[in-house]
């Protein structure tokens, strides 16, 4: 049950990921969406100490313990899937290091929790 209640969670990033990129490349190079409900404009963040050390061929280890450490001060804001905080920090986590779809969702979280 759980691997389908992940699994599930994982293809809702997703979507979510590819309609807010797709969005977002129709502003152009700004790469900037309306955040509602969200306290942090994750499109300013600057994601280097992820995409420093993430690289090809993703190494489990090594990107998982970058996006803790990294979503860790957004802990509270990205698990409250009530808001869409979560689609936009991973979609503009993409974007910045060019990650394909599973990086880091479904490696690097468990269960409902986009940062552990």
């Amino acid at each position: 049950m759980a691997v389908i209640r992940d699994r599930a969670l994982a293809a809702l990033f997703l979507v979510a990921s590819l309609w807010i990129s797709a969005s977002a490349s129709e502003f152009g190079s700004s790469r900037r969406l309306l955040q509602t409900g969200c306290s942090v404009d994750y499109s300013k963040l600057d994601y280097s100490p992820i995409t420093s050390v993430c690289k090809s061929p993703y190494p489990q280890d090594t990107c998982c313990n970058a996006y803790g450490q990294f979503c860790s001060p957004h802990k509270s804001e990205l698990n409250d899937l009530s808001r869409m905080c979560a689609m936009y920090f991973t979609s503009y986590l993409n974007m910045a290091g060019t990650y394909p779809n599973g990086v880091f969702i479904g490696r690097c979280n468990s269960g409902n929790n986009v940062c552990n």
